[in-house]
C-alpha cells in the first residue's frame, strides 16, 4: 500500500480511537432505533431482563464496530482516489483489510463503553 495512504489510515485509526465516546454515542442512538420495532424488536420484545440487556449491548457493539470500520474504509477509499487518482486495487484492499484486522480494538466491547 502507498506509504502516504498508510500514514493517513494510521492517523484515522488513532482519531477513531480517540473519538470513542462519539462513536459509542452514535452507536447507541442507531441501535436504539433498531430496537424500536415493538414486540418483534431485536432486544426480545420489551420483556427486559438480562437477555435483552445482553442483546442490546451486542447490538451497540456491532454498530460501533461498523461505524469504526466505515470510517477507516472511507479514509482508505478517499485517500486512494485523492492521491493515486484511481480506485483501489484488490491487492490494496486486501492490505487495507489486514490493517483493519490488526487494529480491531473494537472487538473488545469494553473498549467501546
Amino acid at each position: 500500500m502507498n506509504d502516504a495512504i498508510l500514514k493517513k489510515l494510521r492517523e484515522k485509526v488513532a482519531e477513531t480511537k480517540s473519538n470513542r465516546d462519539e462513536v459509542c454515542r452514535l452507536a447507541r442512538l442507531v441501535a436504539a432505533g433498531l430496537g424500536d420495532e415493538g414486540a418483534g424488536s431485536v432486544y426480545g420484545g420489551g420483556g427486559g431482563g438480562v437477555a435483552a440487556a445482553a442483546a442490546e449491548a451486542d447490538h451497540i457493539h456491532c454498530v460501533a464496530a461498523g461505524i469504526a470500520a466505515g470510517r477507516l474504509y472511507n479514509a482508505f477509499y478517499y485517500q486512494t482516489r485523492r492521491q493515486l487518482r484511481r480506485d483501489p486495487t484488490l491487492k490494496e484492499f486486501e492490505e487495507f483489510a489486514d490493517l483493519v484486522h490488526k487494529h480491531s480494538w473494537w472487538r473488545d466491547a469494553s473498549a467501546l463503553r
